[in-house]
C-alpha cells in the first residue's frame, strides 16, 4: 500500500509540469487562423471541396499567408472565418498533412 501511494505521488509530481505546459504554445507551435474560406465545385460524391486562405503565425518568426484546398466529408463543418487553432509548425506548413478542417 505504501509503494502504491509513493508511485501515485511521483506520477502526480511528474505530470504537473507537463499539464501546465499543455495550454501554452512552445517555440515550435504556430497559430493558424482562417482568413476566409469557400466551397468549390467538382468534389467527389458525399464530399465538399474547400479552399481556405490561412494566416500562419509562428511564435518565433513573422506571420505568413497560405492557401489550402482540401476535400472534406460532407458531415464535417467547413472552416469559418476567424477560426483559430494552435498546431506544430511542421503540421501547418506540410501540404500533405494539414488538418485544420
Amino acid at each position: 500500500m505504501r509503494h502504491a501511494a509513493l508511485v501515485i505521488t511521483m506520477l502526480a509530481l511528474l505530470a504537473s509540469p507537463c499539464a501546465s505546459r499543455a495550454g501554452q504554445p512552445g517555440r515550435n507551435f504556430c497559430l493558424v487562423e482562417v482568413l476566409y474560406s469557400e466551397m468549390l465545385t467538382a468534389a467527389p460524391p458525399f464530399y465538399h471541396k474547400v479552399k481556405a486562405r490561412l494566416l500562419i503565425s509562428p511564435v518565433d518568426r513573422p506571420a505568413y499567408e497560405t492557401t489550402a484546398v482540401r476535400v472534406i466529408p460532407w458531415q464535417a463543418p467547413p472552416p469559418r472565418q476567424g477560426q483559430r487553432r494552435w498546431m506544430t509548425c511542421e503540421q501547418a506548413s506540410a501540404q500533405y498533412d494539414f488538418h485544420l478542417f
